[in-house]
């Protein structure tokens, strides 16, 4: 407030954007969720797809958002401490989830939900960060600790090869590693996650991954497995979610900072 009001966008400055029908965008601009995809292979990590319920929280255009990076959002109150907790994990490669104060464009600050996650091939390449965020209304307090207690009490009411499946899914395995990891098929697999997914209320993969977030159950898989970062996230097309198999999600969470060489740019 206090007069902020959001500098000018400069452009895309020859950013490429992807096409429309990618997989791994697919899934972000369908969604109710106000969301982001970034690409760290470019410098200063810019968002190279956004959805309408992201311009509608923020005030802003698509074309005010393509281009740039995440922490436009940022303003004269936004914690420093916060960023720096979400540049930390992207620099490891896990997800995170932070609750920090950014800013509409014409100036109103609020209380934002981010989760970003990395994006990843079936070759654990890094290909996107995905950020997705949800607005804390002030009326809210102590909403992250009743998130968290409330992740924890589902977690609680699952199985023990639920859980695990939970996990695994969570640390970013395919659906054809968890199978492999389980002993399973593949199409079993994918038919107990469906099941699972609906008995526990959610809606796709993504917001599974948020339940493991938010109740704390991220383990380093991959870095130990496949040489990536701590928890990495992969957009699995099969899994009708943005997030399955080793990348991306999309729950209450918004900015994506990171480049590999360029991680201290991000924020």
């Amino acid at each position: 407030m206090g007069g902020f009001v959001r500098a000018a966008h400069a452009g895309l400055r020859g950013v490429n954007l992807p096409a429309a029908d990618d997989r791994h965008i697919r899934p972000v601009t369908g969604s109710p969720i106000p969301s982001v995809i970034s690409d760290p292979r470019v410098l200063d990590n810019p968002i190279v797809a956004c959805n309408a319920p992201l311009c509608q929280l923020t005030g802003d255009s698509t074309e005010e958002v393509l281009g740039r990076n995440c922490r436009f959002l940022s303003g004269p109150a936004t914690e420093p401490w916060l960023t720096d907790k979400i540049r930390r994990a992207l620099s490891e490669h896990r997800s995170v989830l932070v609750e920090v104060l950014n800013y509409k464009r014409n100036g109103p600050p609020f209380r934002n939900a981010v989760l970003v996650a990395p994006i990843y091939d079936e070759y654990y390449a890094l290909l996107y960060f995905l950020g997705s965020q949800v607005k804390i209304h002030a009326d809210a307090s102590g909403a992250s600790g009743m998130r968290r207690i409330r992740a924890v009490e589902m977690v609680k009411s699952l199985s023990p090869r639920q859980g695990q499946m939970l996990k695994l899914v969570a640390n970013g395995l395919l659906n054809k590693q968890i199978a492999s990891e389980l002993d399973l098929a593949e199409t079993t697999i994918k038919m107990r996650l469906t099941i699972l997914i609906d008995r526990l209320g959610l809606h796709t993969t993504a917001d599974f991954i948020c339940l493991a977030v938010e109740a704390g159950l991220l383990m380093p898989l991959l870095s130990a497995r496949h040489g990536c970062g701590a928890s990495a996230y992969q957009a699995d097309a099969e899994s009708g979610g943005i997030a399955a198999p080793g990348r991306g999600v999309r729950c209450s969470g918004l900015g994506q900072q990171h480049r590999v060489d360029h991680v201290n740019d991000a924020v």
